[in-house]
């Protein structure tokens, strides 16, 4: 990802001495150590936010039919084809979280020169925007309304059993979903601890070959039948009947827009005798298609 880092200049020598790109780079390492699920979701319309509004628009095209007929029926046909429609529906995303982290230091030049002192700067601002950004995604898929998903009650509440397993191949299979075609899953904690109780899922002979290559290999705890497995601790957890503990999808059906991507400025103050530093970033997060996402949900009521 790109980071743009802005220094505004003065004549104070504590400020002249601030470096933007070591704080960018810093404060950019720490952000990306607590992404597990924005490491995986697709961010590649991005671009179409940057410095142009807040909102995407993408068609959703609804399944096509084919026309059955034969070769000569075909040829004697004097009307026109039949055509499918254009009244696609449209999936909208907005851009509508912004989160930062700001301090003032007094002696700027200081904190840079003592990698102890720096490191506790840069790491509790990017720890701060990094939660934020990751809990964005685990929130909408714990918020996902489950009459309009695939939806699979696990077997006991956050639990994932032996029969689980089964029965997340079958529902794949039965929804035309094949797992080694880019889908992932992604659980909470406790549905993680439970999983590694079952031996086949630490089984190499049964879980396939790796997952998806993303930076760091953050959360990956697994595979699934060649699916690969991640566990996120800002998935929530609850007893609640129907809470989603768990979901599969394909992460191209994940988007993550960054209007602005995580961002360094700085000024010298005045009033407050030391260096105002804030990191920030612009970004929306939002399902394409929520019929495409199996969700695993505590037993109903």
């Amino acid at each position: 990802m790109a980071y743009v880092n802005t220094s505004v200049g003065t004549a104070n020598t504590d400020l002249d001495d601030f470096v933007p790109q070591l704080w960018a780079e810093g404060i950019n390492n720490y952000i990306e150590e607590q992404f597990v699920l924005a490491n995986i979701v697709d961010t590649s319309l991005s671009a179409l936010v940057k410095q142009r509004g807040d909102v995407v628009h993408i068609p959703l095209m609804t399944e096509k039919s084919a026309t059955a007929t034969t070769p000569a029926a075909f040829s004697a046909i004097t009307d026109n084809l039949t055509y499918h429609s254009n009244n696609d529906d449209e999936k909208t995303i907005t851009v509508d979280k912004l989160y930062y982290s700001a301090q003032i230091i007094s002696d700027i030049a200081n904190v840079q020169a003592s990698p102890e002192f720096f490191d506790m700067y840069v790491k509790g601002m990017g720890y701060a925007i990094g939660r934020k950004v990751e809990a964005l995604i685990a929130d909408d898929i714990t918020g996902l309304t489950v009459g309009n998903t695939v939806q699979l009650d696990l077997s006991a509440n956050n639990t994932f059993a032996a029969a689980d397993m089964g029965n997340v191949l079958k529902v794949m299979a039965q929804n035309n979903f094949d797992p080694t075609d880019g889908w992932a899953m992604v659980v909470s904690p406790t549905l993680y601890g439970s999983m590694m109780q079952i031996t086949n899922f630490t089984s190499a002979d049964f879980s396939g070959s790796g997952g998806l290559a993303v930076k760091g290999g953050r959360g990956l705890v697994g595979t699934l039948a060649g699916m690969p497995v991640y566990v996120s601790n800002r998935m929530k957890e609850t007893t609640t009947n129907d809470h989603i503990a768990g979901a599969i999808f394909q992460p191209e059906n994940a988007k993550l827009l960054y209007q602005i991507e995580p961002k360094v400025v700085s000024e010298y103050s005045v009033d407050f005798l030391g260096t105002k530093v804030a990191a920030y970033t612009a970004c929306g997060f939002d399902f394409v298609k929520d019929g495409e996402i199996i969700t695993l949900t505590n037993l109903g009521g």
